[in-house]
């Protein structure tokens, strides 16, 4: 039967902490996005890796699986308040509501990613690797935990026994958590995948160009400086030859001055 003496202010306060608990994820991963994106001021364009957009879109997939079956679980725990279940599965009450807002920060956060590994520009990708640590700490501290796999698994154990005196079935946990294992799994491919191609872009950044070169400078003695009315003046070229694109760069012009005499 559902609950009779479900008030209304025990529904506001639990919106109202479901609000803040997902407020308190949302708003420090925007505020770091926003703090790595003005670091990098400069539009550094690097390399984009397939392999890490293929992965990052696995990562949506297994999210959306993990928030499908979290919501099915939280309206199931938190509406539905058997007696038949109460003796049994009564730890079950309320679960699905931290997997909820955990599993659309996820889902949330792997959207961010996948559309940050499409992008060339450094600072978003560099926010999308920070994002990425955060969501894998975020498994680790409160989903994965072995306390919480210890309650699972009785959990399970007396679905399994008792099939008609739980809110929801053991298959809804399994699925769940097993989501979120291979969330962790994808999530840990991904951050490998994403610091090898920063650590490569970040080396073809900061390297100099290769093939450059620069002339030697004009030498011209005391003698030669008095007789000629006009002072020869040569610049420097260095020509870089780069896998982007040909230029010249001019250095300032340099005139070296010898004061060695001609003998005769």
């Amino acid at each position: 039967m559902l609950i009779a003496d479900f008030s209304s202010t025990y529904i506001v306060y639990i919106i109202v902490l479901a609000l803040g608990y997902f407020a308190v994820l949302i708003l420090p991963s925007i505020t770091l996005t926003l703090a790595t994106m003005a670091l990098c001021k400069r539009r550094q364009l690097i390399q984009i890796n397939l392999t890490t957009v293929c992965v990052s879109l696995g990562s949506v997939i297994v999210s959306g699986i993990g928030v499908a079956f979290a919501a099915y679980a939280c309206t199931k725990t938190l509406v539905e308040y058997d007696e038949k279940w109460q003796k049994t599965a009564l730890s079950l009450y309320g679960y699905g509501l931290k997997e909820s807002l955990l599993s659309l920060y996820f889902m949330l956060a792997s959207v961010f990613m996948f559309f940050a590994f499409t992008q060339r520009l450094l600072g978003v990708q560099l926010s999308a690797f920070l994002i990425q640590i955060l969501c894998i700490i975020l498994l680790i501290v409160y989903l994965l935990t072995p306390a919480r796999f210890t309650s699972i698994i009785s959990n399970a154990q007396l679905l399994v026994i008792y099939p008609q005196t739980g809110p929801i079935s053991q298959l809804n946990l399994v699925v769940l958590y097993s989501s979120y294992v291979l969330l962790l799994a994808i999530l840990c491919l991904q951050l490998f995948l994403s610091a090898q191609s920063l650590s490569v872009s970040f080396h073809l950044l900061t390297q100099p160009p290769h093939g450059s070169f620069c002339s030697p400078p004009f030498v011209i003695s005391n003698n030669e400086l008095s007789t000629s009315s006009i002072a020869p003046v040569v610049a420097n070229c260095s020509y870089s030859n780069s896998s982007r694109s040909d230029t010249i760069h001019y250095a300032e012009p340099r005139v070296v001055i010898s004061n060695e005499r001609t003998s005769f």
